[in-house]
């Protein structure tokens, strides 16, 4: 991991997935194996403020990176459940997820650099 300049930042880098709360950060500093201090962070990204106060010790961070996509929908689908199909290690899958639009979402008030 490491840390991204202010462009990068204001463009969506390193947005990441601590339990079920997308984050973001602009620096990291590694401090130990595999431990870092991650510092210039943004909490409760793309809707995910309800989730803000569940965190358990030990819980996953999975760095989001490029690989992530978003997809494109119809405004006339948010809210409602959507079937995805794709694969999921090398075997074919299928999802049901609520469409909600949260990349939609503003980034929380206390946004600053």
């Amino acid at each position: 991991m490491t840390g991204i300049k202010n462009e990068k930042f204001l463009n969506k880098g390193n947005l990441a997935l601590i339990g079920e709360e997308i984050v973001q950060f602009r620096d990291a500093k590694l401090i130990g194996l595999n431990k870092y201090i991650l510092t210039e962070f943004q909490r409760s990204l793309f809707g995910t403020e309800h989730k803000i106060h569940v965190h358990k010790i030990n819980e996953r961070f999975i760095l989001l990176n490029d690989k992530v996509t978003t997809v494109n929908m119809p405004d006339n689908l948010i809210n409602r459940t959507i079937k995805f199909k794709g694969e999921e290690f090398a075997e074919k899958t299928s999802r049901s997820l609520k469409f909600a639009a949260n990349d939609l979402k503003p980034l929380p008030h206390t946004f600053r650099i």
